[in-house]
């Protein structure tokens, strides 16, 4: 039968005399003086597993978990580790005689706590904090470390690329469908100036690039805004082709305010030396 909590753990080395060492120790102590927790985790990862196999304990899947979290393992890494280090295998009290448990052993066990189990041990947790007098529970900490997104950097030159060839593109769209407008494409100008001030060493040369791609970009924004003012004057010959107009006239309205706001952060910063204030920039015209 599998077991809840070790309470005689095979021979084990002492804790090492270093910082994380004694962070880890600290938090070893705390999760034996409440055995409760193993016994939830226990009752996830032993339903439909037999019963005959003792497995790794309900306290060393939760302590398991705890260095996966806390380090940012893969489950790969976080098998290497407790093969490796002799803090983690004192911490997950795996003793000189054990083995250490294996990549899929790991996964699937830690997989099978359930979220609900994890607000139980978050509150029993968060109760001690209290009654010890360290945490009120009162906020929230998260942690503010800047982390990659699915959008690029938002340099004012990208974004003033992306605002021209949106808008171009939607343009042609309508232009396909139908309606007449007047207006020239200005992406592949709007992407030799955006590479050009990436590519520039000095500052007249980067403020020069930028007037012009200012201009090429206050250029569109006119022809879009033109375009919008055709498209709800023309006489589609069909209710799909109807549908589709309305749908590029509202992206286009969409991105129209979008698009002058970052010419005027753009002038503010590059032209006029300012510095803009986060809350005034706009870091992406896709994601707000």
């Amino acid at each position: 039968m599998r077991e809840t909590y070790r309470i005689q753990p095979t021979l084990t080395e002492p804790w090492l005399d270093l910082p994380y060492a004694k962070e880890l120790k600290a938090i070893s102590d705390l999760l034996d003086q409440h055995p409760m927790l193993g016994a939830l985790v226990a009752q996830d990862i032993s339903r439909g597993k037999a019963r005959q196999c003792a497995g790794l304990t309900g306290d060393q899947v939760l302590r398991a978990m705890i260095l996966k979290l806390l380090n940012g393992f893969s489950y790969d890494e976080l098998a290497f580790h407790l093969a490796d280090s002799r803090s983690y295998q004192a911490f997950l009290w795996i003793g000189l005689t054990d083995r250490a448990p294996k990549r899929s052993t790991l996964a699937e066990n830690i997989k099978r706590i359930k979220a609900s189990t994890l607000a139980q041990v978050n509150r029993i947790l968060l109760g001690a904090a209290k009654e010890a007098g360290i945490e009120k529970g009162r906020k929230v900490r998260i942690d503010s470390t800047v982390t990659q997104t699915n959008i690029h950097a938002p340099s004012d030159s990208w974004l003033l690329f992306d605002c021209v060839r949106v808008l171009t593109r939607l343009m042609t769209a309508l232009a396909e469908l139908g309606v007449q407008i007047k207006f020239s494409k200005r992406t592949r100008r709007a992407k030799r100036r955006w590479i050009g001030i990436h590519r520039a060493r000095r500052n007249h040369q980067r403020r020069r690039l930028y007037r012009d791609l200012i201009k090429v970009a206050e250029e569109v924004l006119a022809f879009a805004t033109n375009a919008v003012e055709s498209a709800r004057k023309h006489k589609a010959s069909s209710m799909k082709d109807a549908l589709q107009i309305d749908a590029l006239v509202v992206d286009i309205e969409h991105y129209l305010p979008l698009t002058q706001k970052v010419l005027d952060q753009t002038r503010r910063r590059v032209l006029d030396g300012e510095k803009v204030p986060a809350p005034d920039k706009l870091v992406s015209i896709f994601f707000q």
